[in-house]
C-alpha cells in the first residue's frame, strides 16, 4: 500500500495504525508518501505506525523501485506463512480438542496409559500424512511418577522445523537440547505451570540442526490424572513463527537505525551505530561498508570491524565486492561457492577465507555508492535468508539516507535538516543540560536559543504536569525505552499548546546513557478542531433534543 500522510478527516499514520490493528490486512506493507520533510522525526513516526518505509515526494524512481522490491518479498513471505499457519489452526485446535478427551477418558492408570499410547501411534502414521502439508507440528509427552518427562510422539512437520528426524531427536536428548540456552529459564516456568494444570504458550527459541536459530511459539495443554492429583500427559502444537520475528525484528532495528540517523555525527559514527543494531538479530561482528571509487576502480573503507585482518584500501578487479557493483544486487555466498568463483576465474581471494559472505550494494542518488558487507570466518550457517533480507533493509535504509547527503558532511547536512524541520528538536547532556535546540522547538514554547541553550531542561516542564510524570519519564530513560505521551502547558506568553512528545535515550558503545532526544510536534489545532467538532455535535444534538430555547442556552453555555 501506498499511503499519503497528508489526507482529508484522517492523516496517514493513523489508516497505518488501524490497518495494521486489522487481522486480514496487517501483513500489507505499507511505504509513507509525504510532501513534508523527510527527517528521521517523521520516518520514527512512520514506523511507530507500523510503516515499513518512507519516501518523500516528488518520488525517485530508484528509491520507490528498491522499496516496493523489499516490501514485496517481506507480503510474499508473510503471505505464504499466513496460509500455511491458517490450514493448520484448524487442524491443531481439532486434533488437540479430541487428543485431551481421549487421554481424559482412557487414562487412569499406567496401564490404561500403555494402552491408550498404543492406540495413539496407530493412528499416527495416517494423521501425519496429512499433518506433514502444514509448517507445524503437535506433540504428547507422557510425564512419569517421578516427574521426568518424555516425548512420546509427534505428527506433522517436525522434521522440516526442526532438521532432526523424530529417532534423532531422541537420541540428541529432546527438547532442551534444541532450546536455546537463553530461553531454557522461560520453558521451566511454563512447565510449572502445566503442573498447576493450567495451558502455556511461550515463544522461544530452538536451534535446528545446521545450527540456524528458529523462532516457534509452543503451546501445552495438560492431561489430568485427576485421582492422583498430578500431570500425567501433555499434548500441544509447535508453530514456525520465524517470519513473523523476522517482520518484527526488521521493523525494530530499522527504527533503531532511524534514531541513529537522528543523532549521528558524522558517517562513521552512523556506521558503527548501524553495527551495533545488525548484532541484536545477526553476528555482525566482521561488518565492513566501503565505498567505490569508478574513477580509479577501487574500493576504500569507510568503516570496518574484522576479528581477523582489516583491508582498508584494495584494487576491485577479482573482488567479491566488484561482483556485487557489477550485478547492483545482494550475494550471498559460502565458502564453496566462494572457491567455485575461484576456480572459474570470475574471482581472486585476498585475504583469509570466510566460512559464509553477504554483500549488499549501497545506493547513494541514483548511483552505486559502495558495498556493505558481513562475513564469518567459523560459522557457515551463521546467516540465512532471513539475516540476508534484513541486512538489505538497513542497506537500503543507509542508501536513501546517503541519497539525500549532497556531501559527506553529514552532521552538517543533519543539522539543516532538523533546523528546517516542523517537529521540535530538543538535545541534552544524560544530567539533562540543553545542548541543541531547533526553530520549531522555540516556537512550541516561545522561548528563544539563548534562553535555553546551556540551563536546565526543566524550564520546559509543564506546570500542569501528572503527579508521576518527571519519575515515569525517567524510569523509561533508565531502562533504555522511550517515553511517549500527549503533553499540555502553556508556552512563554501563557498561549495553551498540545505537544505530542516522545523522549528517548542515546547510548554510547558501552550501552551508557550519554545524552537525551526529545522530539515535540504541535498538535494544538488538531486538538482545538476535536473540540470544535464536540461543540458542534452538543448543539446540533441540542437543537434536536431541547424542549425549550432556554435548554438549548444552557447547553450553548456549557
Amino acid at each position: 500500500i501506498l499511503l499519503d500522510i497528508i489526507m482529508p478527516g484522517m492523516d496517514g499514520f493513523e489508516v497505518c495504525r488501524r490497518l495494521k490493528q486489522n487481522e486480514k490486512l496487517k501483513h500489507i506493507p505499507v511505504v509513507f508518501l509525504t510532501a513534508l520533510k523527510t527527517s528521521a522525526a517523521n520516518r520514527i513516526k512512520a514506523l511507530e505506525a507500523g510503516g515499513d518505509g518512507l519516501l518523500p515526494k516528488p518520488v525517485n524512481q530508484q528509491e520507490l523501485i528498491a522499496q516496493l522490491r523489499a516490501m514485496k518479498k517481506i507480503k510474499e513471505a508473510a503471505s505464504r506463512e499466513k496460509q500455511q499457519k491458517e490450514i493448520l489452526e484448524a487442524m491443531v485446535t481439532e486434533r488437540t480438542r479430541a487428543l485431551e478427551a481421549e487421554i481424559k477418558l482412557r487414562i487412569n492408570t499406567e496401564q490404561e496409559l500403555r494402552k491408550s499410547e498404543k492406540e495413539l501411534r496407530k493412528s499416527e502414521e495416517r494423521y501425519r500424512i496429512v499433518s506433514n502439508l502444514t509448517s507445524d507440528y503437535i506433540f504428547q509427552t507422557r510425564i512419569k511418577p517421578d516427574g521426568t518427562s518424555e516425548k512420546t510422539w509427534v505428527a506433522g512437520s517436525f522434521e522440516q522445523i526442526t532438521g532432526y528426524t523424530f529417532e534423532e531427536y531422541l537420541k540428541r536428548g529432546g527438547w532442551q537440547k534444541l532450546l536455546h540456552p537463553a530461553d531454557r529459564e522461560k520453558d521451566r516456568r511454563a512447565f510449572e505451570k502445566l503442573r498447576k494444570n493450567q495451558k502455556t504458550s511461550i515463544e522461544v527459541r530452538l536451534v535446528h540442526k545446521t545450527g540456524k536459530i528458529i523462532w516457534v511459539r509452543s503451546s501445552g495443554f495438560p492431561v489430568w490424572d485427576e485421582e492422583n492429583n498430578r500431570l500425567i500427559s501433555v499434548v500441544g502444537a509447535v508453530k514456525d513463527i520465524t517470519i513473523e520475528k523476522l517482520h518484527y525484528q526488521m521493523q525494530e532495528v530499522l527504527f533503531g537505525v532511524t534514531k541513529k540517523i537522528l543523532t549521528a555525527t558524522d558517517l562513521s559514527g552512523l556506521y558503527a551505530s548501524v553495527q551495533q543494531e545488525l548484532n541484536k538479530v545477526m553476528d555482525a561482528t566482521n561488518f565492513m561498508v566501503v565505498a567505490w571509487n569508478e574513477a580509479t576502480r577501487t574500493f576504500s573503507a569507510k568503516y570496518g570491524k574484522d576479528e581477523k585482518e582489516l583491508v582498508t584500501h584494495y584494487a576491485a578487479e577479482g573482488t567479491l565486492s566488484q561482483q556485487v557493483i557489477q550485478q547492483q544486487k545482494p550475494l550471498f555466498l559460502k565458502k564453496k561457492d566462494i572457491l567455485s568463483m575461484e576456480k572459474k576465474g570470475t574471482i581472486s581471494l585476498i585475504g583469509t577465507l570466510p566460512e559464509i559472505w553477504m554483500g549488499v550494494p549501497l545506493f547513494r542518488k541514483e548511483k552505486v555508492y559502495g558495498v556493505m558487507i558481513a562475513q564469518h570466518y567459523d560459522n557457515p550457517q551463521a546467516y540465512d535468508w532471513q539475516t540476508l533480507q534484513i541486512f538489505e533493509a538497513v542497506a537500503n535504509e543507509l542508501s536513501m539516507y546517503l541519497g539525500r547527503k549532497e556531501t559527506e558532511e553529514e552532521n552538517a547536512s543533519l543539522s539543516l535538516a532538523i533546523q528546517q524541520s516542523l517537529v521540535g528538536t530538543l538535545i541534552t547532556s544524560r544530567e539533562g543540560i540543553i545542548q541543541f535546540v531547533n526553530p520549531a522547538l522555540c516556537r512550541i514554547t516561545g522561548l528563544s536559543k539563548e534562553e535555553m541553550l546551556g540551563k536546565d531542561s526543566r524550564i520546559l516542564l509543564p506546570k500542569a504536569r501528572p503527579a508521576n510524570f518527571i519519575e515515569d519519564v525517567s524510569r523509561h530513560i533508565e531502562n533504555g525505552q522511550s517515553w511517549k505521551g500527549e503533553v499540555f502547558h502553556k508556552d512563554k506568553i501563557r498561549n495553551p499548546r498540545w505537544v505530542n512528545t516522545i523522549i528517548s535515550p542515546v547510548f554510547d558503545e558501552k550501552k551508557q546513557v550519554v545524552q537525551i532526544v526529545a522530539l515535540l510536534e504541535d498538535i494544538s489545532e488538531k486538538k482545538r478542531n476535536e473540540l470544535f467538532q464536540e461543540i458542534q455535535f452538543n448543539i446540533a444534538h441540542g437543537m434536536v433534543t431541547s424542549a425549550t430555547l432556554h435548554d438549548l442556552f444552557l447547553i450553548v453555555k456549557r
